[in-house]
């Protein structure tokens, strides 16, 4: 199971096993053309899910193709959109400002000003939603007629916008089953995550220069994440529904030490005073 930056030909050509991996609908740019009400709603951990299935061939081989939905996703690709379309509208209305200006230094050629108008629109989708039209008096740009066209927008957002794609050979898998695998990487993406955190088990900073050392400073900082991961595994069926950060903040105030007997020479190994919540997790691993 991989994400689509490892997705090019030569490495579908090399792969050995099953898998399961995005893949950009730039590539199957037909698959846009699927209306979103066509698509069915798959059940996915109690989530529903849309979703629409099909078998296309890929790069020289048939790949089981599932399409899905995300409002989340559709919500955040209409705020970009909405960004860049006041943004460019900004930028031409400046450029205008200029052009009404006499005093003005820019170069008021038609072939300049549409150069200027082809790079403000150069950003994806504007120069199909924004219209801009240079008004040219003898070979001279004197303003710019410009608009955006909601009718574009409306079908450029309900044709390409909350979809993703997802290939697999699986064909025996049923389209839940194929989604709910897939959205499992978010179990490694969060490891990744965990390895870059300085609170606990960061792999950086390593105070470490050669490579031998190097590697056994990763290694016991993945172990010990693993541990803890099991660990929190076991305190959270055992009723206690903590992270795994916070049972290692809860772990890291609970102190041993040695106190002097009054009258001898002895020493006793003690822990130290606990609050209700680390007595009740330090019970359930002295349990375990």
């Amino acid at each position: 199971m991989f994400d689509g930056g490892s997705n090019n030909k030569k490495n579908f050509e090399d792969l050995e096993t099953h898998y399961l991996c995005s893949f950009s609908l730039t590539s199957c740019k037909n698959l846009y053309e699927i209306d979103i009400l066509d698509y069915s709603e798959i059940d996915v951990n109690g989530k529903a899910v849309k979703a629409y299935r099909l078998v296309q061939e890929i790069w020289g081989k048939k790949r089981v193709c599932i399409l899905t939905f995300s409002n989340n996703l559709y919500e955040g690709q209409m705020k970009e959109l909405n960004q860049n379309i006041s943004k460019a509208l900004s930028v031409l209305s400046e450029l205008n400002i200029k052009l009404n200006n006499e005093k003005s230094r820019i170069s008021k050629t038609e072939k300049d000003i549409q150069d200027k108008i082809k790079k403000i629109l150069s950003v994806k989708h504007m120069k199909e939603i924004i219209k801009a039209v240079p008004i040219t008096v003898d070979g001279i740009v004197k303003s710019i007629d410009y608009s955006a066209l909601n009718s574009e927008k409306a079908e450029i957002s309900a044709k390409y916008f909350g979809k993703k794609l997802i290939i697999t050979d699986r064909d025996d898998w049923s389209t839940e089953e194929i989604i709910k695998t897939y959205r499992e990487q978010d179990y490694i993406e969060k490891i990744f995550k965990a390895t870059k955190n300085n609170g606990h088990c960061s792999i950086r900073p390593q105070y470490h220069f050669t490579d031998q050392k190097i590697r056994v400073h990763i290694f016991c900082c993945l172990l010990g994440l693993t541990l803890a991961t099991v660990l929190q595994k076991e305190v959270v069926d055992s009723g206690v529904n903590i992270s795994k950060d916070k049972l290692l903040d809860k772990l890291s105030g609970i102190r041993r030490c040695w106190i002097k007997n009054k009258d001898s020479n002895k020493v006793s190994n003690v822990l130290e005073e606990m609050d209700d919540f680390q007595n009740k997790i330090w019970k359930i691993i002295l349990s375990l």
